[in-house]
């Protein structure tokens, strides 16, 4: 088959690059300049490339070494770090090579490296203007630089530039020379835009997350202060208990205790009708709730309790009926209510506060 020029090749290398055309790039010297490269891990020498082995991913070197001398080594290019095994590799390959800048190109694209990337796909462009290759290498060559852009437009969207891949999208429904297969062009559009929704889901749920985390504190925050009361008030309790030959003391700990506990209680009805569709905090306030009202509803118990022992009915009789009043059915306050009455009845103290 006769060898043509190709102007689809260079058309979408030079969109690609991004880059204006301009006139052909020089060939590279030969042999390779003397460089500095710096490794992987983070030394750096200066050398020259003396040429890149079979396995494509080795390369000899002349390594100068101070002051004067020079060794020979064979260094993969995994050991160089990542601009440095692209430098490497361009000294190691011929200059005015279409694929070679192809290659360089794709390396570039896996080593995340934009901007040698577009440089490469540019000196890929001007050598394609003069080039003459058959058919078939000029198809093959086509898909490689379309499958660059799809890795390409992969890279510059895992580092979030949704606008540089608008730009390269742009840039290759501008190409007039030859028209891109429209199938392959539909699926570089729908890579974009499926990335770019879901970049946007992605904020979303991060939004989101973050919102959650801020409400998730200010639940904390909030709660924290009822449940101290709840701590303080069972710890006054037990002081309490611990304090029952001294009814004074015991009374007020007890007193005290209930105090914390209804202040708890009022502020979670506060706060219920404050995020009424909280549901998330509405299942916190109810477990407080249930241990408040009953440590509440024990030491109210305890109080009545010492109230009947000195004979003081009514005040224990209102200390049952503040249980009663929140439970009603309540069968310890129930059962406390009959034993007051019973002993108010035999100690004809007449009527009862009910």
């Amino acid at each position: 088959m006769e060898p043509r020029a190709f102007p689809l090749l260079p058309a979408v290398l030079g969109v690609l690059a991004g880059l204006a055309p301009t006139s052909a790039l020089p060939a590279q010297a030969q042999p390779a300049p003397v460089t500095s490269y710096v490794m992987a891990d983070g030394r750096s020498l200066r050398a020259q490339v003396l040429e890149l082995l079979d396995d494509g991913q080795t390369v000899r070197l002349r390594i100068l070494v101070e002051p004067t001398g020079e060794l020979r080594a064979l260094l993969p290019l995994g050991e160089f770090s990542a601009l440095s095994s692209y430098r490497a590799l361009r000294d190691g390959l011929p200059a005015d090579d279409v694929e070679v800048a192809l290659r360089l190109a794709e390396h570039c694209v896996s080593a995340g490296l934009v901007t040698p990337a577009r440089r490469e796909l540019r000196r890929a462009a001007e050598l394609a203007r003069t080039a003459e290759l058959p058919d078939e290498q000029v198809a093959r060559l086509v898909d490689r630089g379309l499958e660059t852009v799809r890795d390409l437009l992969e890279l510059v969207l895992d580092a979030g530039d949704e606008r540089e891949a608008d730009e390269i999208l742009a840039r290759l429904a501008a190409v007039d020379s030859v028209p891109i297969p429209p199938q392959r062009a539909a699926e570089l559009r729908a890579l974009v835009e499926r990335r770019v929704a879901e970049a946007a889901a992605l904020r979303c749920d991060q939004d989101a997350l973050r919102e959650a985390k801020a409400i998730a504190a200010w639940r904390d925050g909030v709660l924290a202060p009822l449940r101290d009361r709840v701590e303080r008030a069972t710890a006054l309790r037990h002081r309490a208990l611990l304090a029952s030959q001294s009814f004074g003391t015991a009374h007020r700990e007890l007193g005290r205790a209930v105090d914390e506990l209804q202040r708890a209680l009022d502020r979670s009805a506060g706060l219920r009708e404050l995020r009424r569709n909280d549901d998330v905090l509405a299942t916190a306030l109810d477990d407080l709730d249930s241990t408040a009202l009953a440590t509440r509803d024990d030491c109210l118990l305890a109080m009545a309790s010492l109230d009947l022992t000195r004979g003081n009915h009514n005040r224990a009789m209102a200390e049952v009926n503040r249980i009663l009043a929140d439970t009603p059915e309540q069968s310890r306050a129930l059962a406390m209510r009959a034993r007051i009455e019973l002993a108010a009845n035999r100690d004809g103290q007449g009527v009862l506060i009910r």
